[in-house]
């Protein structure tokens, strides 16, 4: 690498590393309220499986009529200027009817970094995590409108999966014993998520998604646990591309 190319990526380092840390904080919702009785409705395509789509459509709507929490571990491959970078992440939701709050950390040599966003109905707020030997210590905040939370970071994290599944899946397979796979149209699926990476990174365009899947691991009507993989691009730092992989392990409030 030249040193124009190095003095690129040490600056731009920060930013993809906010960058990866938002791909997976997005909001984790596809209805416009908090809570909700809709269930996503499956393509009706030759490959798509009408038990994995229903063990889908009772998780999505067990979710929405029942508190839970969550804890996340993930991890986004980026390149940037032809230069691979990993960053971990890890974090959690707890949802509640009415309210949410989500919390995505990461400790990296480069940076360490948290954001909180948490919402009611009478509001929301986002707010970044100051690091200290026993962790982040997060402050007040910005507090937003509902619209104007949905126009710069999507819909709040309520949801089964950030993605939108309504009319979104093109395929799925069941792989084993309550084991489902699904694959989304990444352009409706995302329709909601890539609010926040345009806002927080202020690109000029959003971010273009090439592929999502989801895996779903349920008991036959509840999420124990959703593993995501997408795999995006945003135009900024010449040109960035991204591969995001992140688990959810749920445990419900009953």
């Amino acid at each position: 690498m030249d040193n124009n190319a190095k003095i690129k990526w040490k600056k731009a380092l920060p930013s993809i590393c906010m960058l990866v840390l938002i791909a997976i904080l997005v909001g984790l919702s596809f209805l416009p309220c908090f809570r909700g009785n809709k269930t996503p409705v499956a393509a009706t395509a030759a490959d798509v499986d009408g038990e994995a789509t229903r063990v889908l459509g009772c998780c999505a709507a067990y979710a929405y009529s029942n508190d839970f929490e969550t804890v996340l571990n993930g991890k986004i491959n980026a390149r940037v200027f032809g230069v691979p970078y990993t960053l971990s992440v890890r974090g959690g939701r707890s949802v509640r009817v009415g309210a949410f709050e989500d919390v995505m950390e990461t400790v990296s040599l480069f940076i360490k970094a948290g954001i909180k966003k948490s919402g009611s109905e009478n509001g929301y707020s986002v707010s970044k995590g100051e690091y200290t030997k026993g962790g982040f210590v997060y402050g007040d905040g910005t507090t937003y409108e509902k619209a104007e939370y949905a126009a710069r970071y999507g819909k709040p994290a309520v949801g089964l999966t950030k993605y939108d599944l309504d009319n979104s899946v093109i395929g799925a397979q069941a792989l084993g014993d309550n084991v489902f796979k699904f694959v989304l149209d990444p352009s409706r699926a995302t329709v909601n998520c890539r609010n926040e990476i345009k806002t927080i990174l202020d690109l000029s365009s959003y971010p273009e998604y090439e592929s999502v899947e989801v895996t779903l691991y349920s008991d036959g009507e509840r999420a124990v646990k959703v593993t995501c993989e997408e795999i995006f691009r945003i135009e900024k730092f010449g040109g960035a591309s991204c591969r995001a992989e992140y688990t959810e392990v749920f445990d419900y409030k009953v």
